[in-house]
């Protein structure tokens, strides 16, 4: 049986009511403290977060992209938040046979690495498709997403099983604190 996703074109009214009542909660993400574990150049990971209206202008900047380590695809993605937000929806710009298969999620988590990530029960997860604009819609779990001051992301496979590359990740929802 095939799962519905919702994004911004799908139609479904179920998801066009959702989309409208998101904000982008880039200015709640604290870029200074995210980091990633299998990057392939330390720090990168900071360049995928911007306002989401700016996610049109991404193109083949090789250098503004989160990428893997060569022949090792996964990835694990730290997000603190400045303030408890409720998180309602993700989205990426990940492309071609370097575009991750699947993610797992853990809220409040600052402890997953490797030695541990398919051993804790995630939050959540979600099979990943090909997107090269950022307009698919991830929605999370919303009993379980409601008062989040970080993230933590695990990103695994790619159809190549090489190296996996992200160029824009988007986080909807509302901020609980100011």
């Amino acid at each position: 049986m095939s799962r519905h996703v919702h994004n911004t074109g799908c139609g479904c009214a179920q998801a066009q009511k959702q989309v409208g009542q998101m904000t982008d909660l880039f200015p709640q993400i604290n870029v200074d403290k995210v980091w990633c574990l299998n990057e392939a150049q330390q720090g990168l990971c900071k360049n995928i977060f911007h306002p989401e209206k700016e996610c049109i202008r991404i193109g083949e900047e090789q250098e503004k992209v989160l990428r893997s380590n060569r022949d090792d695809p996964f990835l694990i993605l730290f997000v603190p938040f400045t303030c408890d937000v409720k998180v309602s929806a993700l989205s990426l710009i990940a492309f071609g046979e370097s575009a991750p298969l699947k993610l797992k999620l853990w809220v409040n988590r600052e402890d997953i690495d490797f030695s541990n990530a398919n051993d804790i029960a995630p939050v959540q997860d979600f099979d990943l498709q090909e997107d090269t604009a950022g307009t698919y819609h991830y929605f999370t779990k919303a009993n379980k997403f409601f008062s989040v001051s970080s993230i933590t992301f695990y990103f695994q496979g790619t159809i190549n099983n090489t190296t996996s590359i992200i160029k824009y990740f988007g986080i909807k929802g509302q901020a609980t604190q100011s």
